[in-house]
């Protein structure tokens, strides 16, 4: 009975892509999917900090990560996830070892109100081909609020202190590189670096999906 009504429901209501809308197995259909315009580009934050990018962040990859971040949707992050392992670029990009991935800490009432760590799992299929370790070494010590709308000083303000190790042997004497989903300004991952030095990483960098920050 579950299956013929299960059936009957993706029958009269099917899925559609979340992005054009048209009928879909998946929440972002494979020609939204595939039209996504990856590229590699190289940014340096105030710190210093050398951080690569992934992809322009326009209106659709807009669309497609408030999704994720904010409604929740667990499949279609790991259907992008799935893209950001496959893209050939990065696999001639792919940072020497020894290196730790580390990503950027979610508010902890968010990752719990959205059920999963979204930044982990965006990047833990390419962390797993590249045989590096992702390790949640860092979580937020205070309650930020959401940076998007804030100007550089302010979010250099919301971001300091923010953040504490909690698996300091992970991190000595390695490389690190922190990924996130959104490069604006690059306090969060200037403020994740000095936090990282602080506790006795070798050295910092970052990897993004999406800016809109020029290189």
């Amino acid at each position: 009975m579950y299956q013929i009504l299960t059936t009957l429901t993706r029958w009269l209501l099917p899925q559609r892509c979340s992005n054009c809308h048209a009928i879909s197995e998946t929440p972002y259909c494979t020609a939204c999917l595939i039209a996504l315009p990856l590229d590699i580009v190289h940014h340096q934050s105030d710190s210093g900090i050398r951080i690569t990018s992934l992809a322009p962040y326009n209106e659709t990859l807009k669309k497609l990560l408030h999704s994720i971040k904010f409604d929740g949707h667990h499949e279609l992050a790991m259907q992008l996830a799935t893209k950001i392992a496959a893209f050939p670029l990065l696999q001639s990009n792919k940072p020497e070892p020894p290196i730790v991935a580390v990503p950027a800490p979610s508010v902890a009432t968010r990752s719990v109100e959205r059920g999963f760590h979204h930044v982990e799992t965006l990047f833990a299929p390419l962390c797993h081909q590249w045989q590096v370790p992702l390790v949640p070494a860092v979580i937020r010590s205070k309650e930020t609020t959401a940076l998007h709308h804030l100007g550089k000083e302010a979010r250099w303000e919301e971001t300091n202190n923010a953040f504490t190790v909690i698996l300091p042997d992970t991190i000595v004497d390695q490389h690190i590189l922190i990924v996130d989903d959104i490069l604006t300004s690059g306090a969060t991952i200037d403020s994740l670096a000095i936090t990282l030095m602080r506790a006795g990483a070798a050295s910092v960098s970052g990897l993004v999906l999406a800016t809109g920050k020029r290189p």
